[in-house]
């Protein structure tokens, strides 16, 4: 079973408990679903507007879930709904980010482009130093030669 969590942002313009009632039909889905909670954030200041509304309210779920046809039912019945402005659904069992470090295929991957890394910047800076060392070389023979041709 994987773990969702769905942020809700619900039209500020209402009342909270109107806001709640309006997304009933939509937490029904999920509302006998394994460790389902539903949390409501309070009503926002939005960072711009959406549709026209500055505040919002934010309502998260957080449930386990097998059945991936439901949160499909769940995005269809969000776009038809006038009342939610936006809608994010998050597969926690996903390794993206920080849970990335729980994978241990991603970490050893990690590991192998940060070694391939030290190494091409090791060989570079070989490439850097040997280069240098050639103008230093240069550079003398040339200040020899112009010494020669003054005597």
């Amino acid at each position: 079973m994987a773990k969702y969590e769905i942020m809700l942002l619900v039209d500020g313009n209402l009342e909270e408990s109107k806001a709640l009632d309006s997304i009933k039909s939509l937490t029904k889905l999920f509302s006998k679903e394994k460790d389902y909670k539903e949390t409501s954030l309070g009503l926002r200041d939005l960072a711009y507007k959406i549709n026209g509304n500055a505040r919002a309210w934010y309502i998260q779920l957080n449930f386990s879930l097998s059945d991936t046809a439901k949160i499909a039912e769940f995005r269809r019945l969000a776009l038809l709904d006038k009342a939610i402005i936006r809608n994010l659904i998050i597969n926690l069992d996903k390794d993206y980010g920080a849970t990335a470090l729980n994978n241990p295929k991603k970490v050893k991957r990690s590991e192998n482009k940060a070694k391939k890394y030290k190494e091409r910047m090791a060989k570079i800076a070989a490439e850097k130093e040997a280069r240098e060392k050639q103008m230093k070389e240069l550079t003398e023979i040339n200040s020899i030669v112009d010494n020669k041709k003054e005597q």
